[in-house]
């Protein structure tokens, strides 16, 4: 059932809309296989709370967003050009990382990937 504003909405915001949520689902997944997949060294209670907060304010955003309030485009695109660089620093840096350790010995490389990704 859809309620006036999404029937009011153009079809490329829904989708939008969608895709986003979409998002949200997928890095859901994603987190967790992350926590799953975490050694037992590494306190999952911190690491679980990091990731649903973290994925409830992304879904905030994104059902404000669906709801047509334009302060949560803009606070969500600055989230998200603010995160671009810093992923990308962050995957250089582990693979750099990663490969200094690799090349200095088999096995703390091996024990360090799970502490670094």
């Amino acid at each position: 059932m859809k309620d006036g504003l999404t029937k009011n909405r153009p079809p490329k915001v829904s989708n939008a809309v969608t895709l986003l949520w979409a998002f949200i689902f997928i890095a859901a997944v994603v987190a967790f296989f992350r926590i799953l997949n975490l050694p037992e060294e590494i306190p999952s209670g911190f690491i679980v709370s990091v990731e649903i907060i973290s994925l409830g304010v992304i879904a905030f955003f994104i059902f404000m967003i669906g709801k047509g309030k334009n302060w949560a485009r803009i606070v969500f695109l600055i989230l998200f050009i603010l995160d671009v660089p810093l992923s990308i620093l962050s995957i250089s840096f582990q693979s750099l990382i990663l490969i200094l350790l690799e090349v200095g010995g088999g096995c703390p490389g091996i024990s360090c990937t799970y502490f670094i990704v």
